[in-house]
């Protein structure tokens, strides 16, 4: 029987409808696939959904393993299909896998998400812990959209007046315990589409035993302190700076600490001590495990307590400041530590001895601050006095310290003033910065500490209005304000009889476009500046879709720089900017085209070379210098660079190495770098640092060195103060003819000189050479005399 063409009309139409339903059907199941095929040909109905609790970990979760945490592409990519259209997954896909790539299931991860940037800082927002159940398909469990979405909206409410573009980002980490976490960074809360898979790494357990010379467990509240580094390090070098390790704390009951999750390979130092900090043992330095799954025991002996300060603090008129907070500071040549204490019905106080202090074989002054009538602002009164030496163990009576107003210094000045735009009109929660104009040369410790006291307003209030107390200093206090969209005509100098100043501020134009990426580069990696021949006006990243939205410009003709990191890859010039516009439209902004302008350099860092994850790397390129990055190689010894196209060497710079030349090629390459050779300096036992006064030794490069300038940038990398040993540690490319700078420094006002400048030949033959060397006695004599 013939078909009519009313039958092949209807048979097309039930052809176009079922080719229909099948492409919508591969849709929604495309939005379900974790990128294998095992999972793509299963029903969502076999992947059960977790809720957002806490559940409490079980013996099987002590398992060999801490969380390396990688966001990696399918098992199976060619089974991954695309949607056509850009909609997330309604869910997290998440799969934990061992080092060798097997799924395991029945475990804690632990996802954490963060704010990075703007004025707020870093920020943890919110987290919650997920658990892998023991039946989950090919070890994959969800995380429902939902959570995400909620937990993105607490974020940005928080941050809802930050001025610079807010960045989240979510960590996953295993067990909540996990050595390194790579950041999965996402935009609006979308999730990816491809699963995210955890690679755990072996580990072991350490298991301390805290206990007393008689024998048995400490009972009081204690608190295990173990601070970790890579054992890759030449054994001296790990045992100097695994100080320096990363720190985990946990406590101590029934006179045991555990650490459940330690990385192979690493060198330990454990501390323990009291939650008030008097008491402090010894250091036990130990190996860590070795193999996956062994425990190593440390023991830890309770010993004497720390040292104690105790002193009495009197004013001006000898009056006793009693029950007053003050801040006590000891400061030596590279940083302060600061507590804020109480004294009692005397004026007395004691402390005794906390890390927040540093070592005492470094501390060089201590510094009392207290401000005569807080809460409402006063004077300052100040004192430091030379520290004496600390005992392991002990009392130090510090005597009576005479707190005085510094010359230079008087009662706080009340200023006030108000924010206004280009019309007079007032601006209401306009942010407020302080800050001093420093002289150049410092003539007094209180010019160390922040240029105000009391309370300081953090924005104008409904009228747009503030009011403050600041402090007098030789070149005086400036106030600016910043607001979202504004930009700020000129700071004031806050001085007497200007207690109704006026910040005037005007809107800015602003000025949209979008960038053309390839979908390999994040976004927010890409950083957006306009600027001027003088400031940087406006910078920012695009979100996404790679939309840009740079504000608060000002009149007249600047540049749009576009780049990533120090590396630029494209600059627009000539914007103009009108008078009052609102918006500027530039049609070379629409548009930017910037596919294929970077490409991935792949490096891995050679497994002798020396390694922590607190060492970074810089790159340079080898035809312009000034275009540089920094960056840190990953747990694994990896590291991914995004470096424009028309770069073909680079020159990498790692932590304590000579630099090395690279040229691009297509593939991981696994770089190692020579180690820089090192060179001390020491005093000789006959020669006396001055009491009160500190040695500083710079080295620098004469022009006819033969040099580099990147070599003449890793000269003297440890340069400074000469350490308890009385010596310092520079470090020079090759042997040839330096420049020593010798410094005399006060250790009570901070006031630095030069005494000479001598020239001297190192010959780098020998293993990590020492010379014994003084600064010129007459020169040195010279300094201490123009002192006093």
């Amino acid at each position: 029987m013939p078909i009519t063409a009313r039958g092949r009309f209807l048979l097309l139409g039930l052809l176009a409808l079922t080719l229909a339903l099948g492409y919508w059907l591969t849709q929604q199941r495309s939005l379900e696939t974790s990128g294998s095929r095992a999972l793509a040909e299963r029903p969502a109905e076999a992947l059960p959904q977790q809720p957002l609790t806490a559940p409490q970990a079980s013996d099987a979760d002590a398992r060999s393993i801490v969380a390396r945490v990688e966001t990696a592409a399918p098992a199976a990519p060619e089974a991954k299909v695309e949607p056509s259209a850009p909609t997330p997954p309604a869910e997290f896909l998440v799969q934990v896998v061992d080092h060798e790539d097997r799924p395991l299931r029945d475990l804690d991860v632990a996802v954490t998400f963060h704010y990075r940037g703007g004025f707020l800082g870093d920020m943890k927002m919110s987290g919650a812990t997920f658990r892998v159940p023991s039946d989950a398909p090919d070890a994959l469990f969800r995380i429902p959209r939902g959570d995400v979405e909620k937990a993105f909206a607490q974020a940005q409410e928080v941050v809802s007046k930050a001025t610079e573009k807010p960045s989240f980002e979510i960590a996953f980490e295993c067990q909540r315990t996990a050595v390194e976490a790579t950041r999965h960074v996402l935009a609006n809360a979308e999730p990816p589409a491809e699963t995210i898979r955890l690679k755990l790494a072996p580990a072991g357990r350490v298991r301390v035993e805290v206990r007393h010379s008689a024998g048995e467990h400490a009972q009081q509240p204690l608190l295990a302190m173990m601070r970790s580094i890579p054992a890759t390090l030449p054994r001296e070098e790990a045992l100097r700076r695994v100080a320096e390790g990363k720190i985990t704390h946990t406590a101590v009951q029934d006179g045991v600490a555990l650490f459940p999750y330690v990385s192979l390979g690493q060198l330990l130092q454990i501390e323990i001590s009291d939650r008030d900090g008097l008491l402090r043992t010894e250091k036990v330095v130990l190996e860590g495990p070795r193999e996956p799954g062994s425990e190593v025991v440390a023991e830890v002996l309770l010993g004497q307590t720390n040292p104690v300060l105790a002193g009495r603090l009197v004013d001006a008129a000898n009056v006793p400041i009693a029950q007053r907070h003050f801040d006590l500071a000891v400061v030596n040549a590279n940083r302060s530590g600061r507590m804020t204490l109480l004294t009692d019905a005397e004026g007395s106080f004691e402390r005794a001895w906390m890390d927040v202090f540093g070592s005492p074989e470094t501390a060089e002054a201590i510094e009392f601050r207290w401000e005569r009538g807080v809460p409402t602002p006063g004077e300052v009164h100040i004192a430091r006095i030379l520290c004496p030496p600390i005992p392991a163990t002990g009392r130090v009576e510090l005597g009576t310290i005479v707190l005085r107003v510094p010359s230079g210094s008087s009662q706080a000045l009340l200023v006030s003033g108000r924010v206004v735009d280009g019309a007079g009109q007032p601006l209401p929660r306009a942010g407020l910065s302080f800050y001093a104009i420093w002289p150049l040369v410092r003539q007094g410790p209180w010019e160390e500490h922040a240029p105000l006291t009391g309370e300081l307003p953090e924005q104008t209030d409904e009228q747009g209005r503030f009011v403050a107390y600041v402090r007098e200093l030789p070149r005086g206090v400036r106030v600016d304000a910043r607001l979202e969209g504004y930009y700020l005509q000129s700071s004031l100098l806050c001085e007497p009889g200007r207690e109704n100043m006026e910040l005037v501020m005007r809107r800015g134009a602003v000025l949209r476009g979008k960038l053309l990426l390839d979908p390999e580069l994040r976004p927010d990696a890409i950083t957006l500046r306009f600027s001027d021949t003088k400031r940087v006006q406006a910078q920012r990243s695009p979100d996404a879709e790679g939309n840009f939205e740079l504000r608060a410009l000002r009149p007249g003709s600047g540049t749009l720089h576009i780049g990533l990191g120090n590396w630029p890859a494209k600059a627009i010039e000539g914007i103009s900017i009108p008078e009052d516009a609102a918006e500027v439209e530039d049609a070379r902004c629409t548009s930017i085209d910037l596919r294929g302008a970077w490409r991935r350099w792949q490096l891995e860092l050679d497994s002798g070379t020396p390694f922590t994850r607190r060492s970074s790397t810089s790159i340079f390129d080898a035809a312009n210098p000034e275009h540089s990055t920094w960056f840190d190689f990953d747990a694994s010894r990896q590291a991914e660079l995004w470096i424009p196209v028309h770069v073909e060497e680079i020159d990498l710079l790692h932590y304590e190495c000579l630099p090395l030349r690279l040229r691009y090629i297509a593939g991981k390459q696994v770089v190692k770098p020579e180690r820089e050779p090192a060179l001390f300096v020491e005093l000789p036992p006959s020669f006396q640092i001055p009491e009160g006064y500190a040695l500083e030794l710079h080295v620098s490069a004469p022009r006819d060195a033969g040099l580099s300038s990147l070599e003449r940038q890793r000269i003297a990398y440890d340069q400074g103060a000469f350490d308890a040993r009385r010596r310092v540690e520079i470090r020079v490319p090759k042997s040839g003819t330096y420049l020593f700078h010798w410094y005399l420094r006060s250790k009570l006002d901070n006031r630095q000189e030069l005494i000479a400048e001598v020239p001297e030949a190192i010959d780098l033959g020998g293993a990590a050479p020492t010379l014994s060397r003084t600064p010129p006695a007459d020169a040195l004599a010279r300094s201490l005399a123009k002192w006093g």
